[in-house]
């Protein structure tokens, strides 16, 4: 995946609320300035993969999209605005008529316009209905941006990514008709045998699997692993707003009562609790990125957007040598770019006005600046795991790595 660029998106935490405009045309100015900005978190998400996706490759290589305001532009914006009546009505079309190019950036737009949830599945429609071994074998890109939990699922994603099944032909059997008794000779026809053929775009290389802020708790880990086995190929990922690593996140808080212990009655029941965290236990999570670097082995562009919680993870080593922790010297020795967003800024509150009281002022004042502290706190972490990583790589000369905050 391309180079991010975004200075502007996602300028607003989940949460956030709307205040009235002073009476002064200076603030009224600045209120409407501040308006533009506010968007909801799911449009500043989507704001935000379509700068990631202006670039292709890496820096200075230049992707052919749509101009703003052009043609394509807004007929691209108007399908994927109303993307479930164009998909029954003009389904049959879109399936056999697009270019791959169009396709890849009509499902970008998807991700970016769609008014609706999808109920038609785009990836199966644009790119699985009607293309080719040749056509196949041109798809480069794809922007999954919300999906998973959406209109699909990493299990779906698996299966339609994967190895596609080819039908031959079993030469060791021909004959025909039925027999007339049971025990007369006969030969059976020729039959089908669905063997796997290869993955389903084998030059696939940009790979989007972003979440919504408000859609975390359909990431699964386990599945992520298992899927990244079917796409070796990618060299740029996009895990912007993933949870935690950990195989039980719905276990943080429980526990299994041993009825035979003496000492400790009560263990963890999940490899990752709640208190983790805050004492610096990342075992289980720096395994899982280790598992996941396994199977994404040409990786060169990471998008860690939104996942400030587990940052900690990518550096950890844990006081046992023996620990398997993630290697960016070993299977991400290539990774030369990262982004380490926040992926949301907090907004100054407006200037007071008449009608306020002062204790509404003075709450919007103090949240915007505990806000502001947890920012700092944040993208404080984000550089302290920057400069670790090039250490990293300094120790055994590995490759200068890019970060973006």
């Amino acid at each position: 995946m391309p180079k991010k660029r975004h200075t502007q998106a996602l300028r607003i935490k989940p949460g956030g609320s709307n205040y009235s405009s002073a009476s002064a045309s200076l603030q009224i100015s600045q209120q409407q300035e501040r308006d533009r900005t506010r968007q909801s978190v799911n449009e500043l998400i989507r704001e935000s993969r379509r700068l990631q996706f202006q670039k292709e490759g890496g820096v200075g290589t230049p992707l052919v999209t749509a101009g703003p305001g052009s043609l394509q532009d807004l007929a691209l914006k108007e399908l994927a605005g109303h993307w479930n009546w164009h998909a029954e009505y003009y389904g049959e079309w879109l399936a056999e008529e697009l270019p791959v190019k169009t396709r890849e950036l009509l499902l970008s737009y998807i991700a970016i316009n769609s008014s609706a949830q999808p109920r038609v599945n785009p990836l199966r429609l644009l790119f699985m209905a009607d293309l080719g071994e040749e056509s196949r074998a041109e798809v480069k890109r794809l922007d999954l941006t919300g999906a998973i939990g959406g209109w699909t699922t990493l299990k779906q994603l698996q299966r339609d990514l994967g190895p596609v099944v080819a039908a031959l032909v079993d030469e060791r059997s021909t004959g025909v008709g039925v027999p007339d008794a049971w025990d007369e000779g006969h030969h059976i026809g020729p039959q089908l045998q669905r063997v796997p053929s290869g993955p389903m775009f084998k030059n696939l290389q940009h790979l989007s699997l972003a979440l919504s802020p408000g859609q975390t708790s359909v990431a699964s880990w386990k599945d992520l692993i298992q899927f990244a086995g079917k796409v070796l190929t990618i060299t740029s990922l996009s895990l912007a707003f993933w949870p935690l690593p950990t195989y039980t996140p719905r276990a943080a808080s429980s526990r299994v009562v041993v009825p035979l212990a003496t000492s400790r009655p009560q263990v963890i029941y999940g490899g990752t609790n709640m208190y983790s965290p805050f004492d610096d236990d990342w075992l289980e999570s720096a395994g899982i990125l280790r598992s996941l670097s396994r199977a994404l082995y040409c990786l060169k562009w990471l998008d860690l957007t939104g996942c400030a919680s587990w940052f900690p993870a990518l550096t950890w080593t844990g006081e046992e040598v023996d620990y398997v922790v993630l290697d960016w010297n070993g299977e991400w020795r290539g990774v030369q770019h990262i982004c380490l967003a926040v992926g949301w800024e907090p907004i100054e509150p407006a200037p007071k006005s008449e009608t306020e009281e002062d204790h509404e002022y003075e709450r919007r004042k103090y949240a915007y600046e505990k806000e502001r502290r947890e920012y700092d706190t944040l993208t404080g972490t984000a550089k302290t795991v920057a400069e670790q990583l090039r250490a990293i790589r300094r120790l055994e000369g590995g490759k200068w790595i890019e970060f973006e905050f």
